[in-house]
């Protein structure tokens, strides 16, 4: 590549350097300008890609360059004829502070759910993120997040207990359980941060002191007399079983816990 950016410094011939770099897992984005009605606009100098994101104040967001800038918070006329590169995968609809988005799925073992990549309350797409911590409700995730999503079910916390690799792990100061498929799912994971919890039956204080510490998370399966199942994980909270990750028979469901939706289907 060239020293500086820009189209006319970074160049690569076919069957050399882009070889290589496509080997590598890059793509490469024709910057095919736009088009307003039946004019064409920017050919070769400016590429605009909508995504499926959309915000409710600005319209739908999109990916725009050139040859000095990339803007991937870029919104625009729906209008407007722009570029669009498809995506493989497993993606959820989701509402989130009022804003369509899509939201991965890991699927970590065959016929197992297809998880969120990260939990519900969080805002800024990061698996690492602790975002909500919710009292019990069997329709929490969909209340939250729409029609797309549901709450794992006890027995898929097993599974997951079951079929993963779990390592404790630490990621961007961030410390939660890795969960990693095996056989055809090795390459699938989720990270589930030590998001504590907070519980209101002795207190009204919203104090979270464990967070970074252990991590709770709620499953849609009820107990008698008002509790309800949660997946634990972190040895600092499982002394008693000595578990890297365990099902609790039972949390009262004022407790606030973290949620790790999976998509309904």
């Amino acid at each position: 590549p060239g020293a500086t950016t820009g189209y006319s410094t970074n160049k690569y011939t076919l069957g050399g350097n882009w070889e290589a770099m496509e080997a590598a897992g890059a793509v490469f984005l024709p910057a095919a300008g736009y088009r307003d009605g039946i004019s064409l606009s920017y050919v070769g100098d400016y590429g605009f890609y909508w995504s499926a994101s959309y915000d409710t104040n600005n319209g739908p967001y999109g990916l725009t360059f050139y040859s000095s800038l990339v803007d991937p918070d870029a919104s625009g006329n729906v209008a407007i004829g722009k570029s669009v590169r498809l995506v493989t995968g497993c993606y959820g609809e989701a509402t989130i502070n009022g804003n369509i988005t899509y939201v991965k799925c890991v699927q970590l073992w065959e016929d197992g759910p297809k998880f969120a990549e990260y939990n519900m309350g969080v805002t800024d797409g990061k698996a690492e993120s602790y975002g909500g911590l919710y009292t019990w409700a069997d329709n929490i995730a969909s209340a939250q997040w729409g029609d797309s999503w549901r709450m794992p079910a006890r027995t898929e916390f097993d599974g997951l207990i079951e079929n993963c690799e779990l390592e404790e792990i630490t990621k961007n100061d961030v410390n939660g359980l890795l969960c990693t498929g095996r056989g055809n799912y090795e390459d699938n994971s989720i990270f589930l941060p030590f998001g504590g919890y907070i519980d209101h039956q002795f207190s009204d204080e919203k104090e979270n002191e464990n967070e970074n510490k252990v991590g709770d998370y709620w499953s849609s399966t009820p107990t008698p007399r008002e509790f309800a199942n949660f997946l634990r994980v972190g040895y600092a909270g499982n002394t008693y079983s000595g578990k890297i990750a365990d099902i609790w028979d039972g949390s009262q469901k004022f407790y606030f816990c973290s949620v790790r939706a999976v998509l309904a289907e």
